[in-house]
């Protein structure tokens, strides 16, 4: 399930300190760090849309990344907490989608909200460098995240504007000749999402 929450931009705060970790922005080399924290995050909040090695490497691999990026690591590589950005800029208004997730081990200690404050002021500075005149929004495209967050997110001021279900079915097998729920399927447009 996808949900996806808008927020108008906000003002800062600073990143709290975790004993034994650091702060730094995503690297090159971070791809299989961030598989395995996602997989250790996904064993309490689900896995349906697990990125593969691949993914990862297109991610660390993104122009400016490291810039658009923070991690708290320690010593022996393990991920406390990590978010990035993008910015989108579009005809009529300028997105930024923002990114982040908290390992279970370090979730109630407000690292999320400083993490999503980290999100909201550098990606806040990145719209207005483009935005003009434009409307400047925040976007957060939710996966398999804790059960708490949503609550974070309406704290902060977001609003759902969306659900979105994905549906899988493995060709392999053969399609059934009727509808027992008796579903009708039409594409997504922007009208009737």
């Amino acid at each position: 399930m996808l949900d996806t929450y808008h927020k108008t931009m906000t003002t800062i705060s600073n990143l709290p300190t975790i004993k034994g970790f650091t702060w730094r922005g995503i690297e090159p080399t971070d791809g299989p760090l961030l598989q395995k924290f996602e997989e250790d995050c996904s064993l309490v909040d689900g896995a349906t849309k697990l990125q593969s090695l691949d993914e990862w490497g297109a991610l660390v691999k993104e122009k400016e990344i490291n810039t658009r990026s923070i991690v708290a690591i320690n010593a022996h590589n393990e991920i406390a907490l990590t978010g990035w950005y993008q910015v989108d800029e579009r005809v009529e208004s300028v997105l930024a989608f923002l990114e982040g997730r908290v390992h279970p081990d370090f979730r109630g200690n407000q690292y999320g909200t400083a993490l999503l404050d980290w999100l909201e002021e550098n990606a806040g500075v990145a719209m207005k460098a483009v935005a003009g005149e434009r409307d400047c929004t925040y976007r957060i495209m939710f996966y398999d995240r804790a059960r708490d967050a949503p609550a974070l997110f309406e704290k902060k001021g977001y609003m759902l504007q969306y659900i979105e279900q994905e549906m899988e079915r493995d060709l392999k097998e053969p399609e059934p000749a009727f509808n027992p729920q008796n579903l009708s399927f039409n594409p997504w447009t922007e009208d009737n999402k």
